[in-house]
């Protein structure tokens, strides 16, 4: 479970900090602004657990991919044969 800080949005993950919300002791501050701890609200459950902000965060679509002309080529790899003469110069 997730708990924000109502002051500054500061996000304590039960998951990554491996301690219970509700297992830290009362005198317990936010370690970004100095909050207590009473002033942190239970956020919602994800809709998909599985899917962690990492994993969102790192989402693309083609569309993100595309160059400024709205081309995908730019993705492939070049082949000896894209460079031409420049290559064979080269070596």
């Amino acid at each position: 479970m997730r708990y924000k800080c109502l002051n500054c949005g500061y996000i304590y993950d039960e998951e990554k900090e491996f301690l219970g919300f509700n297992d830290l002791n009362a005198e317990w501050i936010c370690p970004e602004c100095g909050t207590p701890k009473l002033d942190f609200e239970l956020m919602e459950q994800e809709t998909d657990p599985e899917v962690s902000d990492f994993d969102s965060f790192f989402e693309k679509d083609d569309k993100d991919l595309m160059d400024e002309e709205g081309d995908k080529d730019f993705l492939e790899e070049e082949s000896e044969e894209d460079f031409g003469e420049e290559f064979e110069e080269d070596y």
